[in-house]
């Protein structure tokens, strides 16, 4: 992988640590209305894949939304906005933390409702199939939303219409409190694909330039031959299932400082020093540091959305 690719890795990941950090941090001063779910550890599986997609391609995430949000190429200070419902939020200050949406970027919605958006995708790729449009779609889903009957559905019927679809399991362990191994009999998530007769990819979801390089390979794939692939990224959440889930009695702490140590910004960072380029690394955090910064400032000097707006945009 070329060095460009990676800086563009490393300063995506890091950009979104920088961002959730940030939002926790604005959680606990009592600034977020309402809940939040942060994707710090799992930056590598969410950047990775979208780093694959092409101008052109939709996406379509969950609940943890932030961090897709920005690497598609939403400007944390609108996201940040969003997240504390502020008028110059990405959606105006009504869709909050778990409803994100651009679609001039890509990203179509993010869903609070577990596994949703795979049958919405699956009619998605649909369209682009019959409107011959040589797109693909990308969608999340956590190890949790694997057992809905949405994920089952959308998939079939994805797989029917042979609709260019990419199914990402972000399989961070937990479902909520749930461990997976719990939640299901197989071993690897990804042997799901085969009752739909697609293929299943498994990916170290901890490692961003694997990610990268096996999802490019799965989404060239799809635009090619019009069939769904099902990937499943085993990675982790280093904190709990949302902002205020701070004790996960469900989990050891020995479990989660084990992880750590396969932290992706970490593992990537080593990588771009050992090519000679810890400049860049410190350039990178340096500006990642100040736009952060200089967003949390914008979010908390907007104003809130005037009462009509809540109004608008209904059917």
């Amino acid at each position: 992988m070329d060095i460009d690719k990676l800086l563009w890795l490393y300063k995506t990941m890091v950009r979104s640590r920088y961002m959730e950090e940030a939002l926790l941090n604005l959680y606990r001063q009592g600034k977020v209305p309402g809940t939040l779910h942060l994707s710090i550890g799992q930056e590598a599986t969410e950047v990775g894949v979208i780093a694959a997609m092409q101008k052109g391609d939709l996406l379509l995430a969950t609940y943890r939304s932030h961090c897709p949000a920005l690497a598609i190429g939403i400007h944390p200070k609108y996201i940040i906005s969003e997240v504390l419902g502020k008028a110059s939020g990405v959606c105006g200050g009504i869709g909050g933390s778990m409803h994100l949406s651009e679609p001039q970027l890509g990203l179509i919605f993010t869903s609070a409702i577990v596994a949703s958006q795979i049958p919405v995708a699956a009619g998605i790729g649909y369209a682009l199939r019959y409107l011959k449009r040589d797109n693909v779609v990308v969608v999340f889903v956590g190890d949790g939303g694997v057992n809905n009957g949405d994920f089952h559905e959308g998939l079939n019927f994805a797989a029917i219409l042979n609709a260019p679809v990419v199914v990402v399991i972000v399989n961070n362990q937990y479902a909520i409190s749930m461990p997976v191994h719990k939640s299901t009999k197989v071993k690897d998530l990804a042997t799901k694909a085969i009752a739909y007769g697609i293929e299943g990819i498994i990916v170290d979801g901890m490692n961003p330039i694997e990610v990268y390089t096996k999802a490019k390979e799965a989404i060239e794939k799809v635009r090619s031959n019009k069939t769904p692939i099902l990937i499943e990224a085993k990675t982790y959440r280093f904190l709990g299932h949302y902002a205020g889930d701070v004790d996960q009695p469900y989990r050891s702490k020995e479990e989660v400082e084990e992880w750590k140590k396969r932290d992706p910004i970490l593992y990537l960072r080593n990588i771009i020093k050992e090519k000679g380029f810890e400049s860049k690394i410190l350039e990178i955090e340096a500006e990642a540091e100040k736009e952060i910064a200089d967003a949390v400032e914008f979010a908390l000097n907007s104003p809130y959305p005037e009462e009509s707006k809540m109004f608008e945009n209904l059917w």
